[in-house]
């Protein structure tokens, strides 16, 4: 009887041991993929501004830059990189415009480099104006109102302050080494204020392309198509880090170890 007691207590063990290895790797399922295969952000030894001496101007909607014909030199850009995910790579860009007056206008141009082993996919631009953030999109014109809204569009409001806009060159996908090349513009407003500083930030993003194409793939798969490409992302992707399987092996060891010493202890 205390042999039966002691096999049933070690299957129990061992079953336990295995079903927290199933759940364990669910819920790692769950989560989103974040590995060290993953590096994109700012090259700063790129950043560079127009801004090297006589101020520039342009018309409105960013067209046709060009020196001021006065020549002054009052108006100043810092650019600083900054790390906002907090992930040892620089990914924004922190604008100071001093000595803003109207008509003054820059353009800050960065190289972006993907520094993993993976794929990325194509990046957005979010802007932070007064501590309200908006995505902008590519080569549109966004405009940063004088009480902290955001907006975008072609016609200038009359409130904006800042007209901003950012580019990048590359396709959707950029693979491990590759470089891009991106620009950001601003032009300072009718509605601005002389002698004036403002201050924005630039935040880009991206993410691993196979997650971002497994995403694509589930929300097809919503819609009654896609399931097996989720699949294939989901088995692609490093969910576990092997704990799951130390679990699943501790749990068969445990079956046999109880099964070898209830047999020796018949003998």
């Amino acid at each position: 009887m205390k042999k039966m007691a002691f096999f049933i207590l070690t299957l129990m063990l061992a079953f336990f041991v295995m079903d927290h290895a199933f759940a364990s790797s669910e819920s790692i399922m769950d989560t989103p993929v974040q590995t060290s295969k993953f590096g994109w952000g700012i090259l700063e030894e790129t950043v560079s501004q127009s801004d090297h001496g006589a101020d520039q101007t342009c018309d409105p909607g960013l067209k046709n830059p060009r020196l001021i014909a006065e020549g002054k030199d009052v108006g100043s850009t810092g650019v600083s990189v900054k790390d906002a995910n907090n992930d040892g790579v620089h990914d924004s860009l922190k604008i100071d415009v001093g000595n803003a007056y109207p008509s003054y206008y820059n353009k800050i141009n960065i190289d972006i480099k993907n520094f993993g082993e993976i794929a990325v996919k194509k990046k957005k631009a979010v802007i932070n104006w007064q501590g309200k953030t908006a995505e902008i999109l590519e080569g549109l014109i966004c405009y940063l109102h004088r009480n902290g809204e955001l907006s975008q569009g072609t016609s200038t409001p009359d409130d904006a302050v800042l007209e901003i806009r950012w580019t990048g060159s590359g396709g959707d996908i950029q693979y491990p080494g590759e470089v891009m090349v991106g620009a950001l513009e601003f032009h300072v407003l009718q509605a601005a204020e002389q002698n004036h500083s403002y201050c924005f930030d630039l935040i880009l993003t991206a993410e691993a392309a196979e997650v971002a194409d497994s995403i694509v793939s589930e929300e097809e798969g919503e819609n009654g198509s896609g399931s097996e490409d989720v699949v294939a992302g989901i088995v692609d992707l490093p969910k576990t880090g092997g704990n799951a399987v130390c679990y699943y092996f501790a749990g068969a060891a445990m079956l046999l170890i109880g099964a070898v010493i209830t047999v020796l202890r018949k003998k």
